[in-house]
């Protein structure tokens, strides 16, 4: 399934608007909202260390579902206008089970390992660039509060660079967001 999503090879042709791109989302988000649900990623605090690897035991998951957001996102074999078309909420369920997979992790420990720190930055900035309208469309905005809260302001106070420019890159869209529909709101 992941072959499918990323699709980096571009074996698969689908025009943006295919049915056929959608039907390969769908099956892979569903797959990965019970890959959510089946290693119980949203609530990863309340799981104790058998192993005592934080990593083996609870990250690598989140890994995973950060990387499938990601290829769907930036794959461009699917324009998810076509989800709202189709009365379509996967892509709004994949999103904010991902998001609060994240807000759930100890967020100190999430430090400790850098590659997949800035893994969730660069995600989230990602998502930001292309999806506002969908966060404010669908997520509860407790959950949109919680993620500037918890990761875009401290990320913007971040020692690392990388991390540091993920942050504002990420706050900066939110904001000319906010600023262009304050002078003109969406219909939606």
């Amino acid at each position: 399934m992941w072959e499918l999503v990323d699709n980096s090879t571009n074996r698969l042709r689908f025009d943006t608007w295919s049915i056929n791109g959608l039907i390969v989302y769908k099956e892979g988000a569903t797959l990965l909202i019970e890959f959510y649900e089946l290693y119980d990623c949203l609530n990863p605090q309340k799981k104790t260390l058998i192993k005592g690897d934080q990593y083996k035991e609870q990250l690598r998951f989140l890994k995973i579902g950060l990387n499938f957001l990601e290829k769907c996102v930036n794959g461009n074999f699917i324009n998810f206008a076509i989800c709202e078309y189709y009365n379509d909420t996967s892509f709004t369920q994949l999103s904010q089970m991902t998001m609060q997979s994240i807000l759930n992790q100890n967020l100190d420990e999430l430090k400790t390992y850098k590659k997949l720190h800035l893994r969730v930055y660069q995600v989230l900035e990602e998502f930001f660039k292309k999806h506002l309208e969908l966060i404010f469309l669908r997520f509860d905005f407790g959950l949109i509060l919680r993620l500037v809260n918890d990761l875009l302001l401290p990320g913007i106070r971040h020692e690392a660079f990388e991390i540091k420019s993920c942050a504002l890159l990420t706050i900066d869209c939110l904001n000319e967001f906010i600023f262009n529909n304050l002078r003109k709101p969406s219909k939606k």
